[in-house]
Parts: C-alpha cells; sequence; structure tokens
C-alpha cells in the first residue's frame, strides 16, 4: 500500500510542476499581450486583480482534472499541496520573466512605468484634494523609490509575497477542490 500512495504524490508532484509552468506561460503571454497594447495597464490594479482572478480559476480547473484522474475524491491536504506547488512554481516562473522584462527585454520599461505611476498617483492626490506641498512630497519619494523596485534585486527580495499569496490562495483552491468520500458506502 505505501508503494501507491508514494507513486500517487510523485504523479501530483509532477502534475503540479508541469501545470504550474503551463500556467506561468499562460500569464506571462498575457503580460506581453498588455504590454504591447499598452504598457501602463501593467500598473494598474485592475490587471493585478485580473490575473489573480485568472490564475486561481486556472488553479481550481486544473486541480478538479487531477482529481478526476484519481478516484474522483480528494483531501484537502492533498487539494492543497496540489495547489501550492502550482502556484509556486508559476509564480517562479513569471519572476525570471518579470527579471527578463525589466532587465534585458526593455530596459526603460521601469522607468516608465515610474511615470506612469507618478502620473497616476498625482491625479489620484489631486482629485482627494490633497495640498500641492504633500503631492510634491509623494510625487518625490516615489521619483526616488519606484524605481529600485524594479532591479533584479528588490525583485527577488520582495519573492516572500509570492510564498504568502501562494499559501492564500493554495487554501482557496484546496476548499474548492477538495471532495471527501463519502462515509457510508
Amino acid at each position: 500500500m505505501e508503494n501507491i500512495s508514494e507513486e500517487k504524490i510523485e504523479s501530483l508532484y509532477s502534475y503540479a510542476i508541469t501545470k504550474g509552468v503551463v500556467l506561468s506561460i499562460g500569464i506571462s503571454t498575457l503580460a506581453i499581450l498588455v504590454y504591447m497594447i499598452d504598457y501602463s495597464y501593467l500598473i494598474h490594479w485592475a490587471y493585478s486583480i485580473t490575473v489573480l482572478t485568472v490564475m486561481l480559476t486556472i488553479v481550481v480547473i486544473f486541480g478538479n482534472r487531477y482529481r478526476a484522474l484519481g478516484n474522483g475524491y480528494m483531501t484537502f491536504t492533498k487539494a492543497f499541496k496540489l495547489s501550492f506547488i502550482i502556484f509556486i512554481v508559476s509564480y517562479s516562473c513569471q519572476l525570471i520573466f518579470s527579471i527578463l522584462l525589466y532587465s534585458v527585454i526593455d530596459p526603460d520599461l521601469p522607468e516608465l512605468l515610474t511615470e506612469a505611476t507618478i502620473t497616476n498617483t498625482e491625479s489620484l492626490l489631486r482629485s482627494v484634494g490633497m495640498g500641492q506641498d504633500q503631492i510634491d512630497e509623494q510625487i518625490t519619494r516615489l521619483e526616488k523609490e519606484m524605481p529600485k523596485q524594479f532591479t533584479i534585486f528588490a525583485q527577488l527580495k520582495n519573492s516572500w509575497m509570492m510564498v504568502v499569496l501562494s499559501v492564500v490562495f493554495a487554501a482557496i483552491a484546496g476548499a474548492i477542490i477538495k471532495r471527501n468520500e463519502p462515509i457510508i458506502k
């Protein structure tokens, strides 16, 4: 019996890693399309929400397919593990893509995104009635700090957030995917 469960665990890992790579290719393709249409959309909250929603939905679909490959049942623990691995692999591949995008593909993009963020922030601060001195202070801070976020070191340093998001979204996906075997057969 132990060999059967170990084989299933290996197939869970293999399936999750493969699907994580597939998901990251899809999300990176979306980012390229958005970049080609208008790079400034990459900093909009709607884009981020859309990406997270698409990722969660696809992980649930992948999880349901994996569950169907077995006996149609999956514990929360296995569903969480499957989802977590998919998210971590996907986020890791996306991190590599982001580093390539900001450092190799378009090294000017961080500056362009910084300018777009400053423009958006300035109009937001004006719309809420903030004084010019406060706006200038915030803009100066953004001009100084924002470009640092796109460095390779900063992206790697902030990757802990990927782990936290992976745990949260894996818990949500795991709760949706799980299906316990009936107690009475």
